[in-house]
């Protein structure tokens, strides 16, 4: 069963702005844009929201009410490029992490299998609110088995924000139906008939509702509750083979490290021999406590689940990771993947010449040390032939 997660940053801008100019921190400012030959406000300040200011107010009635207020420009996809680098930094957290589109304030993480790691639910929320507000942004987070619930719950909600598997249609009832994620002209016709809790609508037969609200209304409910599809597009792809190893202690030295790569390697490597597949391609990301990441990649010239053949591909690429002040987790994604033969293993062993396996894997350690393609390598290969080949093998 898939688990999600919403992070929603209750003042993503502000907070921004405070991370730049620690001095505003006492004093009252918003964000505002241009809107019609109007300038309204976009974003509010703790200090400023309790003067009564409010989202999409004028910015001439903000600074009535407020005096001293400071009204900072704001500029049009400011928001999406600051959730975008926050989405990337959480990569470590998830492979999977989108940008919330509805209101543009969050992240979605869909966390299956990623939360044990850090010893379960709860400790994976505190461990990602601790490290956002180290950087300076408040959030507010919830998990749940659908993205809708988890969202409904960090936005709205007054309960735990773990909420178990198959429990959403009860941790929705007591919040407004603002948590659906609904237009304000559908948002608008409930308030009107009294449904301030989605309790008031939940159990109505769905011919009625879909009558009352249009089938965009059964669409959010149902996304929410997990009775339809709701379509998530990531950051970044998600690959078909990765593992993640997280560090009790931040690691710094150079044996740390293989000892990470060769756990890392042992694991997918079973993984892609059980499904007769081999690496083509792979990258390495190291995760550093001071929030940058490292990464190295390493490719073959042909398919291998040979972990002790790959580790020596990443040994030769180890010099380049920088761990700064130690290194938190790495995640090995495996980018490219073909078919292994294994027919044609006990004959590669056997026969010489360029599919001789020790050959191949030759060629994948000069290229990794000279930096040269792989093309380049078999020609000069072929050059100086099997007794030159033999030489080369002696000399790695």
């Amino acid at each position: 069963m898939k688990r999600y997660v919403c992070i929603w940053f209750r003042q993503l801008l502000c907070d921004w702005q405070l991370i730049r100019r620690p001095e505003l921190k006492e004093i009252p400012f918003v964000f505002a844009a241009p809107d019609h030959g109007r300038m309204l406000v976009t974003a509010v300040s703790e200090q400023a929201l309790n003067f009564g200011v409010e989202m999409g107010m004028r910015a001439a009635d903000a600074k009535a009410i407020c005096p001293g207020l400071e009204v900072l420009d704001d500029k049009a996809g400011r928001a999406e490029k600051l959730l975008k680098g926050l989405g990337e930094w959480c990569i470590r957290y998830s492979p999977f992490v989108a940008v919330d589109s509805f209101l543009m304030d969050g992240l979605i993480l869909e966390i299956s299998g990623c939360a044990h790691l850090w010893g379960g639910e709860r400790e994976y929320l505190k461990e990602i609110v601790s490290k956002l507000k180290s950087k300076g942004y408040t959030a507010r987070m919830a998990i749940a088995d659908t993205a809708g619930a988890a969202w409904a719950v960090s936005h709205y909600g007054k309960i735990t924000p773990i909420i178990p598997n198959s429990a959403q249609a009860e941790a929705l009832l007591s919040l407004p139906p603002e948590a659906l994620r609904l237009e304000e002209v559908t948002l608008a016709k409930l308030r009107k008939l009294g449904f301030y809790q989605i309790k008031s609508f939940i159990n109505m037969p769905r011919s009625v509702l879909r009558r009352r609200f249009g089938d965009d209304f059964l669409l959010r409910l149902g996304q929410a509750l997990g009775t339809e599809t709701e379509l998530i597009t990531p950051l970044q792809q998600v690959v078909p083979f990765t593992e993640r190893l997280f560090c009790m202690e931040p690691i710094r030295t150079r044996t740390a490290i293989e000892l990470a790569i060769q756990r890392l390697l042992d694991i997918l490597c079973a993984q892609l021999a059980k499904e007769g597949k081999g690496l083509r391609s792979g990258t390495l990301n190291c995760f550093r406590i001071d929030g940058k990441a490292q990464q190295v990649s390493i490719g073959t010239n042909a398919a291998s689940h040979s972990a002790g053949h790959l580790f020596k591909l990443f040994e030769l690429k180890i010099e380049q990771i920088r761990p700064g002040l130690g290194i938190e987790m790495f995640v090995l994604d495996i980018g490219k993947v073909d078919d292994v033969a294994i027919d044609q293993e006990a004959l590669w062993e056997s026969r010489p010449g360029l599919n001789d396996k020790s050959v191949i894997r030759l060629l994948d350690r000069v290229a990794g040390k000279v930096a040269q393609r792989s093309s380049s390598v078999i020609c000069l290969l072929r050059l100086i032939g099997r007794k030159g080949q033999q030489g080369l093998l002696a000399l790695f």
